[in-house]
């Protein structure tokens, strides 16, 4: 008796049935790099915490989170409040004379702002 709500196990499912990346169809791990072309959009309200709000890009939750706390300690938002848009890059360790000399983090670099204007 065939069931239509019955699914052949013993095979893999596609790329689009899980809704994954084009990228991981094709099998490649060095394809799949996290942080690369990151992008994050947060809103920056001088009487609130800035928050990320949005993200372009591939990211860990890990790494969300560790990036979540350098947007807030984050103090370059000279354009004041709004909407703005940032390349994040993964910075590793440097090591030098045997130390550590930074600690690893991301790199923002504003890209793009759009400010929230004053309502009339």
């Amino acid at each position: 008796m065939n069931d239509d709500k019955t699914q052949n196990t013993d095979r893999t499912p596609s790329v689009k049935e899980v809704g994954c990346c084009d990228l991981l169809a094709e099998n490649d791990p060095n394809l799949i790099s996290f942080n690369k072309e990151l992008k994050i959009e947060v809103l920056y309200l001088s009487d609130e915490t800035p928050f990320i709000c949005g993200i372009h890009g591939r990211i860990t939750t890990m790494d969300l989170a560790r990036l979540e706390e350098e947007v807030e300690q984050y103090d370059g938002y000279e354009s004041g409040e709004g909407a703005y848009i940032f390349a994040a890059e993964y910075q590793p360790p440097q090591f030098a004379f045997g130390g550590m000399t930074h600690g690893d983090g991301y790199e923002l670099k504003q890209v793009y702002f759009s400010s929230l204007g004053n309502p009339s």
